[in-house]
């Protein structure tokens, strides 16, 4: 084999994996290599199909037929055999894994997921095609059990470190010394690092970064920077490697993004960057580049290694796994962590490139990266620590422990009570969890959030999902924390049942918000299928959870979209997270939009027309005959244009149809819903 294939890829490619079944076919149909692993997974051996044109027998049609579909409506392409169908398909998906579907000797279909790859055949000079398959069906027990150990680590883990943090930025709020002042600003910067920590082991644990959500806060660059050299210089002192920063003058004290993810980036990068060096410096350079509006800019970094002595070998290796894009077979520590860095970075709208340098006394190794960030406009006031910066902004307001307690109310039994005293009562705020201290924790960050006529909220404490549910049949809220779990009745169930008593006694929807120790990938996706509408992860600042909980408090219209691509659900959420005018939710196929509409009140559909399991041709009428959806604007997204394509979308009973394209289509889709809901509200 090794003597007609380009060895270094197919060596690579076969450590991707040992137990995966691995083929190579050629243009002919002719199967060229057929493994042990293979000949397991489809009861063939390797003498009754190498050498033989029997690559159609493996392949179930279903799958065959999917392609066929998404090539042409893709890229126009007609008219292949199926050969020729698998070839075009490696060459615009090249070790892109996707789940497919064969058909083994016994006539069983299995799923699988396959990576496609063409190799150039060095013995003739033409490329063929080199398929491995990995049984998905024997890895969803260890999965599972995966996924459940790391979840209950993650949810064991935040919960104390959010108690510990919440109570770190309450005491920055009191009177302190300047010792006082630098030990907690010290321990502040360590529970930072602490969860940056955390956060690390089970972001690589994950599909490496393949279902990303990031947060958008306030961060200071500064501080990231320093945090940094601060955990490298402890890491590499032993290695003859210096580290310094230089940050520009324009860089603004303070961005809108996700800084745990970009922390995360950073260290990953610059700790790779190390790993190959014997001696010598690391400089961190930062610049901010604006856009021409001066609103959204971008933060440039360089990162640049200078050392006498390199290991050559290993910084080829990971240069390598740098300049190429697609996913690389290598497993070693760097490559994930590499993985995860770039599916951040391109998360954040960014770019990720390197390149070296050779001189006579020594190597230089430089790596870029550019996040898209929007400025916090701060240009009149200097910088200043951050503890010492949010002890200026709350001077005015810092209470005495008694004073707060008297401030809010924070009962389980109280509610009576409250509504009959003479004190004005704003907003209603139920707070659900189990953790006494995370309530109080929560009950003193949300005190501020007085109504448009300075009433301070009404704060309502449930330490179980029952209590929770009692509670709302007695009361209206404005919005509900909900923990998830917890003992008696945990979040879910209790949603489920408050759900249920809103539709059986037609009252108007309760915003219910999940704030648990959870952070497993599609967490959010899986709340929001139980009913409640919103997530965010814990530990959570004072800013954070004052920001989430008004972003309800001041409902937005709620657009669900729905689509089967990532790609293009992140390109809608980066331009609809500009306008900041609504509030998104996805679903990636019609079932999930069917789903998600009969837990949410959901404002407007953007419907892609073609999805898996089922299509928006087959959503749309469903939906129109759901009587809360009868009239809200549900759109078409296609890829086709024409007027034969306009007049199918809008049959199935979508008001409007679009062209999936340029940035310019999903514009006119965002001003058409602001035309929508403008005149909605003028009524």
């Amino acid at each position: 084999m090794a003597n007609f294939l380009d060895t270094r890829v197919f060596t690579d490619t076969l450590l991707d994996n040992f137990a995966s079944a691995v083929l190579a076919i050629d243009k002919k149909g002719m199967i060229l290599f057929y493994n042990r692993s293979a000949e397991e997974l489809f009861d063939y051996t390797a003498e009754e199909l190498v050498g033989k044109e029997n690559i159609s027998l493996l392949h179930d049609g279903e799958t065959l037929e999917n392609l066929r579909e998404e090539l042409t409506q893709a890229f126009g392409i007609k008219g292949l055999s199926d050969v020729e169908l698998l070839f075009a398909t490696a060459e615009r998906s090249h070790r892109q894994r996707r789940v497919w579907k064969y058909r083994n000797k016994k006539g069983r279909v299995i799923s699988v997921e396959v990576t496609l790859s063409i190799l150039q055949n060095n013995q003739t000079q033409s490329k063929d095609l080199f398929i491995t398959a990995r049984n998905i069906e024997e890895q969803q027990g260890l999965a599972e059990l995966k996924v459940t150990l790391l979840s209950r680590l993650s949810h064991e883990m935040r919960t104390p470190l959010h108690g510990i943090i919440g109570a770190l930025e309450l005491m920055a709020t009191t009177p302190l010394t300047s010792e006082q002042k630098e030990i907690l600003m010290l321990a502040r910067s360590k529970s930072d690092i602490l969860i940056s920590l955390i956060n690390d082991i089970f972001e690589y644990s994950r599909s490496q970064g393949r279902s990303l959500s990031l947060e958008r806060v306030a961060a200071e660059p500064h501080s990231i920077m320093r945090n940094i050299v601060e955990v490298l210089s402890e890491r590499i002192a032993s290695r003859n490697i210096a580290i310094a920063t230089i940050i520009d003058e324009a860089v603004p004290n303070q961005i809108l993004c996700d800084p745990v993810r970009l922390y995360q980036v950073l260290l990953t990068v610059v700790s790779v960057l190390a790993s190959f060096m014997n001696d010598g410096t690391i400089y961190i350079g930062l610049e901010f580049l604006p856009s021409a509006s001066n609103d959204f800019g971008g933060l440039y970094f360089t990162i640049r290694g200078t050392a006498s002595g390199i290991n050559a070998i290993k910084r080829a290796q990971i240069l390598a796994l740098i300049q190429h894009e697609e996913e690389s077979p290598d497993v070693s520590a760097e490559s994930l962590q590499l993985s995860l860095a770039r599916s951040v970075i391109l998360a954040m709208g960014g770019f990720f490139w390197s390149e070296k340098k050779e001189y006579i006394n020594g190597q230089e190794t430089i790596m870029y990266i550019v996040v898209s960030v929007e400025s916090v406009a701060e240009a009149s006031h200097p910088q200043r620590e951050p503890v010492q910066r949010l002890a200026d902004e709350e001077a005015n307001t810092t209470l005495s422990q008694t004073e707060r307690n008297n401030d809010i109310t924070i009962s389980e039994h109280q509610t009576g009570n409250a509504q009959t005293s003479a004190t004005p009562v704003g907003r209603r705020i139920l707070i659900v969890d189990d953790d006494p201290d995370n309530c109080h924790l929560a009950a003193l960050f949300l005190r501020g959030l007085n109504d448009a006529k300075g009433n301070a909220p009404l704060i309502i404490i449930a330490n179980n999902g029952l209590k929770a549910l009692e509670e709302a049949q007695k009361v209206r809220f404005d919005v509900i924390l909900m923990d998830v779990q917890m003992p008696v009745m945990d979040g879910f169930e209790a949603t489920e049942c408050i759900r249920a008593f809103e539709r059986n006694n037609h009252i108007k929807r309760t915003p219910i918000l999940a704030v648990t120790a959870h952070t497993m990938e599609n967490y959010r996706e899986l709340c929001l299928q139980k009913g409640m509408d919103d997530y965010m992860s814990k530990p959570v600042k004072k800013q954070q959870l004052q920001e989430f909980v008004q972003k309800w408090l001041d409902r937005k219209p709620i657009v669900l979209i729905a689509d089967d691509s990532d790609d293009y659900r992140l390109l809608l959420k980066l331009q609809f997270d500009k306008q900041k005018q609504y509030s998104i939710i996805f679903a990636t196929n019609g079932q999930e939009v069917l789903d998600l509409c009969q837990n949410h009140d959901v404002d407007a559909i953007l419907l892609d027309m073609q999805m898996p399991v089922m299509t928006g041709y087959e959503a749309a009428p469903v939906l129109r005959q759901m009587p809360k959806y009868s009239t809200i604007p549900i759109w078409g997204l296609t890829a086709h244009d024409g007027q034969p394509e306009i007049e199918k979308v809008i049959a199935v009973g979508c008001n409007r149809c679009f062209t999936k394209g340029s940035l310019s289509v999903i514009r006119q889709i965002i001003t058409g819903l602001d035309e929508h809901f403008s005149m909605v509200q003028s009524t």
